[in-house]
């Protein structure tokens, strides 16, 4: 696919920068992937921030084309790149060297500074890429971060860096989640629906009656079971009472 650079003539002779010179711009990425964490031993939250914000979308192809980046930008997203891996690659090491000796409260305190740190450089990062951009490259770009995020925090959420965007007032956010919970509720039994459609049609195009009638006798009346994944399948029930693990992107 060729790139239309329609909204800068100026750009037609640039040569456009995904395909094989792509890889060259994953390996100065580091940390970038998709909402990874590497969980420890010590720290409030439990885990390092992996994924480099802005740079992690700089890894698919796809994205390179949506936002027209031609071979002069690629090498500057490219030093960006080894000067990310640089900055935080020290951060780690150095918050690690620091770390030795430190009690298990100090080592939570230092833990969770140097997470700050990372996303201060995530966002001291994102607004250098910005800055790198054409206007309405850096639009684009700004609209797929915001879609990442969305992504990232699941069906009716939003992230920090959108609500502060659309300046909503805590009585808002309260209303989208009291909303959330009660619109995920009626998504849930439409979902379990189709799946019981689903499956009665897959069966019953295969089946004798006289098979089904047997079916429907051999798995009795349904039991809601806990810990069924996004396929309709299930995964390690949920033990009474016992706490729900803390996502690293929420």
């Amino acid at each position: 696919m060729k790139p239309v650079f329609a909204r800068r003539p100026d750009l037609k002779s640039a040569k456009p920068c995904w395909g094989s010179s792509f890889f060259a711009v994953v390996m100065c990425l580091l940390m970038a992937g998709v909402a990874q964490a590497q969980r420890t031993g010590g720290g409030s939250r439990g885990y390092v921030q992996r994924n480099s914000g802005a740079l992690d979308l700089l890894r698919s192809e796809a994205i390179l084309a949506e936002l027209e980046i031609v071979d002069f930008q690629l090498e500057e997203l490219k030093a960006l790149g080894k000067e990310f891996k640089k900055e935080q690659h020290d951060l780690m090491l150095n918050t690690r060297q620091q770390m030795r000796g430190m009690n298990e409260p100090e080592r939570s305190e230092r833990f969770d500074s140097m997470n700050d740190e990372i996303t201060s450089m995530k966002d001291k990062y994102t607004k250098t890429i910005l800055g790198k951009l054409l206007p309405h490259q850096a639009t684009r770009f700004k609209q797929l971060l915001f879609q990442m995020q969305m992504r990232l925090k699941g069906t009716g959420k939003m992230g920090d860096n959108l609500s502060k965007e659309l300046k909503l007032s805590d009585a808002q956010k309260e209303q989208l989640k009291e909303k959330r919970e009660e619109v995920l509720e009626k998504l849930a039994l439409k979902i379990k629906k189709l799946r019981d459609e689903a499956s009665k049609e897959i069966f019953s195009s295969v089946l004798t009656p006289e098979q089904m009638s047997k079916h429907k006798e051999l798995i009795g009346a349904d039991f809601e079971f806990s810990g069924s994944d996004d396929r309709g399948g299930l995964s390690t029930p949920a033990k009474p009472d016992s706490p729900k693990p803390q996502s690293a992107t929420e």
